[in-house]
Order: C-alpha cells, then sequence, then structure tokens
C-alpha cells in the first residue's frame, strides 16, 4: 500500500507477485497498468531497453542514434539456409503443446552472438536476432528470381527468333 491506503500490489503465499494490481495474481507474475500500454520496462546498460507493449509485443530499443559500427548484412541466404527450424516438447512437459523453435547449441555454431549462457550452463537464444538475416535472405532470392526470369526472358526471346528462322526455312 501507498501512504494513502491504495494497494500498488499483492504477493500470494505460492510467491505470486501482481504489481499495479489488488487482486491477487493469476500468473508468477502479473503487471497492471491501465494508464497505458507500455506495461513494464526493462533498462539495460546506457540507455538501452525493452518495454512489453500490451497487445503488441515487445519493443526494444534500435534507435540508429544509439548504434556505432553499422554494417549491412551480406550473407543472409547462406545464413538461413544453414538453420534447422524443429518442432519439440519441453521436458517439464513432453506430452503438452508442440513447441516451433531452434535449439541453442545449433544456432551457437552459426551465429554465437545471438546466444547466452546463464549461470546454470543453460543457453538461452535472441530469437529476434534471427530476423535480419531473413530480411536479407528474401532480399538476395528476390535477386536471385529476377535473374532467373530475366535469363528465361532471353532464352524465350532466342527461341522465337529461332522458331521465326525455322519457320522461314521450311517455307
Amino acid at each position: 500500500q501507498n501512504f494513502g491506503g491504495t494497494v500498488l500490489g499483492r504477493v500470494t503465499q505460492a510467491g505470486a507477485v501482481a504489481i499495479g494490481s489488488s487482486t491477487s495474481p493469476t500468473n508468477k507474475l502479473t503487471v497492471t497498468d491501465t494508464t497505458t500500454n507500455n506495461v513494464a520496462k526493462f533498462n539495460g546498460t546506457g540507455v538501452n531497453q525493452c518495454t512489453v507493449v500490451a497487445g503488441t509485443g515487445w519493443s526494444c530499443s534500435s534507435d540508429e542514434t544509439l548504434k556505432t559500427n553499422i554494417l549491412s548484412i551480406s550473407n543472409g541466404l547462406g545464413v538461413i539456409t544453414q538453420l534447422q527450424g524443429v518442432t519439440y516438447n519441453w521436458k517439464s512437459d513432453p506430452n503438452g503443446t508442440r513447441q516451433d523453435g531452434f535449439i541453442a547449441q545449433d544456432i551457437q555454431k552459426i551465429l554465437p552472438e545471438l546466444v547466452t549462457t546463464d549461470s546454470n550452463g543453460k543457453l538461452s537464444l535472441n530469437k529476434d536476432g534471427i530476423m535480419p538475416f531473413i530480411v536479407e535472405a528474401i532480399k538476395e532470392q528476390n535477386g536471385n528470381l529476377d535473374k532467373t526470369n530475366q535469363q528465361l526472358s532471353e532464352q524465350g526471346i532466342k527461341l522465337t527468333s529461332l522458331s521465326d528462322d525455322l519457320l522461314a526455312l521450311t517455307k
């Protein structure tokens, strides 16, 4: 409670925490803020931060003025073709809903900067870090398709010309 007696949060005996609500939490952590869609903010070093936006997901710092040593990704397709998507169940819930994703150890071999190790030696994956490679891979694929279409068009013109020549010879 604050000094005015307003309940600012609640902790249950089971250890569930509610912040910004006087009702008992239904999850281990429930954060409520009815004044904004920005429900929670996590600040890192400097001005790096991520905000949980209700109904949208995560929104993290990405402003160009916060970045240095910016380089274009040049081999998105080469990287993406090495990745192996998998479906799996968590060992803690082997009969539960199947998940789609990656194995951190596999990604670590290709994009080690996206994998971190916790204090227990377990790996975590920054899945959002794969997105720029996907974007560049799609752009590369489009470039390849454009080249192929141009070659097919040129071959079609040659075939039409050869067909016309052959037709003229048979007359």
